[in-house]
């Protein structure tokens, strides 16, 4: 008797569990339905137009387009494979966002170059004197740059 009602717990747990809330998950960058505070990139369009990197001083005036959830394009040239980036909230206070770009060259090098961000940044449309440290050096790797979103 202690068989059969092992076997039916068995199934009625077997039957009753959900389905893996992750199991539809496509788009990289965002978690479906994440609405909660949602920080997005994608349809925007953005110039960098000055950094600093130790004693190096430029303005490429380059165009980033974020062209989906978790990828970008440079100056018109799409690389999907390399052209990420990532957008995270941070929960902590002032719900700052940590951005991360991938194979972001201008910096110097197509490594992964991440910030943290206040979460108005993208309407806000400027990023002035952001720390972008790269997550594969040193902290001797650290760019201070401007940005200014044009649409």
């Amino acid at each position: 008797m202690k068989n059969i009602l092992l076997i039916i717990v068995l199934i009625i747990s077997l039957i009753s569990c959900e389905k893996d809330p992750l199991s539809s998950y496509t788009d990289g960058g965002v978690l479906p339905n994440a609405t909660d505070n949602h920080i997005t990139l994608k349809g925007t369009t953005w110039v960098l137009t000055h950094f600093t990197k130790g004693f190096v001083s430029a303005s490429p005036n380059d165009t980033i387009v974020f062209n989906s959830y978790n990828t970008y394009t440079l100056n018109g040239r799409e690389n999907p494979e390399a052209y990420k980036y990532m957008i995270v909230k941070t929960g902590e206070i002032g719900n700052p966002a940590n951005l991360q770009l991938y194979g972001f060259s201008p910096f110097g090098n197509n490594g992964c170059w991440g910030t943290t961000l206040p979460n108005t940044f993208v309407d806000d449309g400027e990023i002035i004197l952001s720390e972008f440290k790269s997550a594969y050096g040193n902290n001797s790797s650290i760019v201070k740059a401007n940005f200014i979103r044009i649409e």
